[in-house]
């Protein structure tokens, strides 16, 4: 008995080729997004200087849980605080958009680093004992809408 291997068609290449395209794009979309790590530098240099306490996430993803969902960002037990956006590069990138200090009696100087969180647009600093000028780098948040 012989048997004869025939080339597939042109309509069978043309449907096993959408079907790639698309799991590459649902697995692309599936992937989840990850923090700036220009960002994620600049928030743990912060919060290491502030002995901010061990509860607070500065080792792993800092754009997850409470920063992405609904928890209510002025809630004095979730601060500091921070509420990313995760839209950019297609929903691959995150970007802090909110930093919520309030009520933390943190001591010495704003760290310059937060003029590096350039997405920021929300930066809340009431009732601490922060000392000395206001950074210069603080300029840089071009997007910032609440002080």
């Amino acid at each position: 008995m012989e048997f004869k291997v025939t080339p597939p068609s042109r309509s069978v290449l043309a449907i096993f080729s959408c079907c790639v395209c698309f799991s590459s794009l649902v697995t692309r979309s599936q992937a989840q997004a990850t923090t700036d790590p220009s960002e994620v530098i600049a928030l743990n240099s912060i919060f290491r200087q502030w002995d901010v306490p061990p509860w607070w996430n500065i080792s792993g993803e800092l754009c997850s849980g409470a920063a992405i969902d609904k928890t209510d960002f002025d809630d004095p037990d979730f601060s500091p605080a921070i509420r990313c956006d995760c839209e950019y590069n297609s929903g691959t990138t995150c970007h802090i958009t909110h930093l919520n200090l309030a009520n933390n009696y943190f001591t010495g100087p704003l760290p310059a680093f937060l003029g590096s969180l350039s997405s920021m647009k929300y930066l809340s600093f009431a009732a601490n004992a922060f000392s000395g000028t206001i950074p210069k780098e603080l300029g840089n948040l071009t997007d910032l809408l609440t002080l």
